[in-house]
């Protein structure tokens, strides 16, 4: 009987201690891991109405300690719609899945197939906390965004100002960031296959033959094409 009080007085002792340590700021541990990036919905992209996706980010471990698959992070996110501000937050511990290095990354699923309801401009922010393992993130900048649009036709695919000179080939892109250039000619043949930049304002061009030519702009972000017609003389 003595021992048994003996070990039940040593655990109470041992439990006394560790939540007077805690009481007086005993040193929590941490690391340091970001919002890298929102890997989806893409930037810039233009959805359609009431489309739905995955709200997806990509967590970097900046160390100095590396993550097990079973921790879990702990991730704020919000969803902002312009003029009427945050219409959703989530608060959320996510579990890595994987072995995380130091200056490795992982790809995390917050949200499957959200559906955005709201004709209107979007702008959606992701940030990092501590781990359960590391309750302290030492990350100052932990946080990423990526806007994008709904059911905005001014934001539509356009390509305009396109005339041919001297081997080059020139237009304007609107609302397009990222996109696949196709040229055809009369008898529907591809003759030119590019991917291009919005920043890209002409590129070379030098078809074996005059006549009209077909300019066709596949937006890689969403499913807007545009379509001019181009003069070789």
């Amino acid at each position: 009987m003595k021992k048994i009080y003996y070990k039940i007085c040593c655990s109470l002792l041992i439990l006394i201690g560790l939540m007077t340590s805690n009481a007086f700021g005993q040193t929590q541990s941490t690391n340091s891991q970001s919002v890298e990036e929102i890997v989806s919905p893409v930037k810039n992209a233009l959805f359609k109405t009431n489309d739905t996706s995955d709200i997806v980010i990509k967590l970097r471990n900046q160390g100095p300690n590396d993550l097990f698959a079973s921790d879990r992070v702990e991730i704020s996110l919000s969803i902002n719609v312009e003029k009427q501000g945050t219409i959703l937050t989530v608060d959320t511990l996510l579990s890595l899945g994987k072995y995380i290095r130091k200056d490795d990354f992982v790809d995390l699923t917050i949200l499957e197939n959200y559906q955005f309801t709201l004709d209107n401009r979007y702008n959606i922010c992701a940030s990092a906390g501590g781990t359960l393992i590391h309750p302290v993130n030492s990350n100052k900048f932990n946080s990423a965004c990526t806007p994008f649009s709904v059911g905005l036709k001014e934001l539509e695919a356009k390509v305009s100002n396109v005339y041919y000179s001297n081997g080059k080939l020139f237009f304007n892109l609107n609302n397009i960031p990222d996109a696949q250039l196709e040229i055809y000619d009369m008898t529907g043949k591809i003759v030119l296959n590019q991917r291009i930049q919005a920043s890209n304002r002409s590129i070379d061009f030098n078809p074996k033959s005059k006549g009209f030519y077909f300019l066709k702009v596949i937006n890689n972000r969403h499913s807007a094409n545009a379509v001019a017609k181009i003069a070789v003389n």
